[in-house]
């Protein structure tokens, strides 16, 4: 379902790390504190399905589409609470993921 998915811990640039989604998968058994991030938009999703256990941080919505990175990261921090939890990222295609690596 998703190429590719980053993971991190919040405002650790070198931490992040692009896997397959079988290791993403393993990654979340591994640690089920790590907050997984969808940052599909919600009708993206509404199509598409959600993962059990993801939270929605769209990294845009319709109808403007205009990315909001400050805005991604602090909803990300919110929701992950410590610096030190895994953050999970995925989208339909992976270049929302690798951008907001690029973004972070």
């Amino acid at each position: 379902m998703f190429p590719s998915v980053e993971s991190s811990h919040p405002g650790t640039k070198t931490g992040m790390k692009t896997r397959r989604p079988k290791e993403a998968c393993a990654l979340i058994q591994q640690e089920p504190g790590a907050l997984f991030v969808d940052g599909r938009m919600e009708v993206e999703s509404m199509y598409g399905g959600r993962p059990p256990g993801v939270h929605m941080i769209a990294w845009y919505e319709y109808p403007n589409r205009a990315p909001d990175p400050q805005q991604l990261v602090k909803a990300v921090e919110r929701e992950a609470g410590a610096k030190s939890r895994t953050v999970i990222l995925i989208c339909r295609s992976g270049k929302r993921s690798v951008t907001f690596r690029r973004d972070d």
